[in-house]
């Protein structure tokens, strides 16, 4: 909460980024969660699996993501409150991996969807996301981002079905030499979901534990950054 407050009280005053530059944004864990439920809505839903968009409906076993992302869906993890214990059809609830060390281990479908496409339903139907820690600090993340953004929030439409996205990062700072230059206001981040996932620089010790999800700060290369 006192990171949050600081951070508003930083924005009061945003500069435009100038340029475009291809560089490192560094995902703050509140804007984690989003970009995991895209991730999620676009890869491994019912909608995209039953039509066959998914670039990932051939991949269940295949490495998707670099070894060090795993993202769970963990009802029952001691940091969630009031997780799911029912899925939507009425199963026991039980916690499951969605990516294990870079590996597709789960769709996260529905039973009737499930039955169509000839895969197995989700173990849960929640959206308590728990995303593995890594072993370098925020601060450390930083120092070694060369020009970059911390993204705080992110508005933009829906990606498309290949994973692109664009939009507006929100609530965000520049980075430049290791330092923070200070908050930006306007400025377009653009890149693909299913490539970020395989261009992770670091991912941080800290994590934010909200009561619905558990998830660090993580840093990806080669996203295009743009303001005026």
């Amino acid at each position: 909460i006192q990171k949050d407050l600081s951070d508003v009280e930083k924005q009061i005053e945003t500069v435009p980024v100038t340029g475009k530059f291809t560089g490192t944004a560094i995902i703050a864990p509140g804007c984690l969660g989003s970009l995991v439920y895209m991730i999620m809505s676009n890869f491994v839903s019912d909608g995209v699996l039953l039509d066959g968009t998914s670039i990932w409906k051939d991949k269940l076993g295949e490495k998707v993501a670099d070894e060090r992302i795993s993202i769970s869906l963990k009802p029952y993890d001691e940091r969630i409150v009031c997780g799911e214990r029912y899925t939507t059809d009425g199963f026991i609830s039980e916690d499951y991996d969605m990516i294990k060390d870079g590996i597709l281990n789960s769709f996260c479908l529905s039973l009737a969807v499930a039955n169509k496409t000839g895969n197995k339903p989700a173990k849960n139907s929640s959206y308590n996301i728990v995303m593995k820690n890594g072993d370098t600090s925020i601060e450390e993340i930083i120092k070694n981002t060369k020009k970059g953004i911390i993204v705080g929030r992110f508005s933009g439409g829906e990606p498309g079905t290949n994973g692109d996205f664009s939009g507006v990062a929100k609530n965000s700072f520049l980075v430049e030499d290791g330092k923070i230059v200070g908050a930006v206001s306007e400025t377009m981040i653009n890149g693909n979901l299913a490539e970020l996932l395989n261009h992770v620089e670091a991912i941080s010790s800290e994590t934010v534990e909200d009561g619905a999800c558990v998830l660090p700060y993580v840093a990806f290369d080669g996203v295009v950054i743009s303001g005026k």
